[in-house]
């Protein structure tokens, strides 16, 4: 259980040293995000998170791409009406800025689209979030992918990740997230979001 917790056993996360389960509950199978997911109910989703905090687990992690945020914030809202567990012992994460894939994810066209801005879709992405988990802040926001696979312009992934960063940063500051990061980056893509 101390993997599970957000007290002893926690992983220190970002430079507040905001404390992070070990180990927490995925969610990308909730719902049919691709040819190769089984598609699930919401109710099935619900209850998978409500058997997960029920167990033990105390980080849910989502992502914007797996279309599930409502169900997650439904069974978190009724976690806490019934007292069950509080915000502050759940550790929520979320990601945006995942590349469309046509058919299956088509959310996200500033992240390849060179005549949008990928801050202001970036940043509305994070308000979509937050609108759909019914929560004020998460514990962690990430940038899902750091671009379109097989994006030949170096140029314009390398500016688009700039701007999506600087829409977490700003969420951050806004008190919208309490630690952010990155998911399925290179150590390249790093050190380029790190000369930004």
């Amino acid at each position: 259980r101390r993997l599970l917790s957000t007290s002893k056993g926690a992983l220190r996360v970002g430079p507040d040293g905001v404390k992070m389960p070990r180990i927490g509950c995925g969610t990308a199978v909730f719902v049919d995000i691709g040819p190769n997911q089984k598609n699930h109910s919401d109710l099935h989703g619900f209850n998978m998170v409500k058997w997960a905090l029920a167990a033990g687990y105390r980080l849910i992690d989502t992502a914007q791409m797996y279309y599930n945020e409502k169900v997650i914030g439904n069974a978190l809202r009724d976690t806490f009406s019934k007292g069950e567990l509080s915000r502050e012992e759940i550790f929520v994460s979320t990601k945006v800025a995942h590349p469309n894939f046509p058919g299956s994810h088509e959310r996200c066209p500033y992240v390849d689209d060179p005549g949008l801005s990928a801050y202001e879709g970036a940043s509305k992405d994070i308000d979509g979030c937050l609108e759909d988990l019914g929560l004020e802040y998460v514990d962690s926001l990430l940038v899902h992918w750091p671009g379109q696979i097989g994006n030949t312009d170096a140029g314009l992934g390398k500016a688009k990740r700039a701007e999506i960063w600087a829409a977490l940063e700003d969420a951050h500051k806004a008190g919208k997230a309490r630690t952010i990061g990155v998911s399925n980056f290179e150590l390249y893509h790093m050190d380029q979001l790190a000369e930004s």
